[in-house]
């Protein structure tokens, strides 16, 4: 009578199968070789330049995703950099380390829903851009490349949930239209929430700390942030940067405008100081 709702029609995985997408990304998501050879190079004390623009450009799609990120407005280039040398000078051994975890590790989980894909890539970008800014405004400028990093890979779990998970996409939207959040979505159809799937794999790639600690949290509200210990900046810089990316600003509205990005930064502030 009157048929079954699509959200009592949405799988639930069991436990079995939620432990079971962590030992398919241990894995499936085993760090390429090009990887690991630059962040052993980049961890060796005296560092030969050479012998790193060797190991990237023995790869041509890490090559080219080099140059696609220091080539953008977040690393400010005067001129376009066209080779590894350049590039790596430019971001230096800490930058390239990052940019070659986190443009590894997008490429590798990419479902096949390339709308839904382009819509994660764009809000990770603006988050990205965001933490950056943030960071510099809050003179923190050692933190603006991890912040960049942070917000680059911040929702990596939901890419890899939807390559993993495909059939689930459709109930976790019908859930979220339901007036489900989606961390309590994705907690009812997964058993946890992307942002925790996505610092797994961040950690089990060996992601700086702080930088899998702002994945874990960038859905905490500054209260809960605050009150935790051993929450680093990043984390703080990464929610702000996520809430920012989301705004829904007006072209025609500057003032509102003004007024929403300065509460954010506010939150940021009292944070940390």
């Amino acid at each position: 009578q009157g048929g079954t709702s699509p959200a009592a029609e949405a799988p639930k995985l069991s436990w079995e199968e939620v432990r079971s997408i962590f030992r398919r990304i241990k894995s499936i998501g085993a760090m390429p070789g090009v990887v690991q050879r630059i962040l052993a190079l980049t961890d060796t004390p005296d560092c030969d330049f050479k012998d790193l623009e060797k190991a990237v450009t023995a790869d041509p799609s890490m090559t080219a995703q080099l140059l696609r990120v220091v080539n953008s407005v977040a690393f400010g280039a005067p001129r376009k950099i066209t080779n590894v040398r350049d590039a790596v000078s430019r971001i230096g051994l800490k930058g390239l380390k990052n940019v070659a975890l986190a443009t590894t590790l997008l490429d590798r989980f990419r479902g096949s829903d390339r709308d839904a894909m382009r819509r994660i890539w764009l809000h990770s970008v603006l988050t990205a851009l965001w933490a950056q800014t943030l960071a510099n405004l809050r003179d923190a400028r050692t933190l603006a490349e991890d912040a960049f990093v942070a917000g680059l890979v911040h929702d990596v779990g939901k890419t890899i949930l939807r390559q993993f998970f495909p059939e689930c996409v459709a109930p976790l939207a019908a859930r979220l239209k339901e007036g489900l959040s989606l961390g309590e979505a994705e907690r009812e159809m997964f058993g946890q929430p992307h942002e925790d799937v996505g610092a797994f794999l961040c950690d089990h790639w060996n992601f700086p700390p702080s930088i899998t600690q702002a994945v874990a949290y960038h859905h905490l509200p500054p209260a809960s942030l605050k009150a935790m210990p051993g929450v680093q900046p990043l984390a703080g810089l990464v929610h702000g940067a996520c809430r920012l990316a989301d705004l829904p600003l007006k072209p025609d509205d500057p003032e509102g405008n003004r007024r929403l990005v300065e509460s954010i930064e506010a939150d940021v502030k009292a944070l940390h100081g």
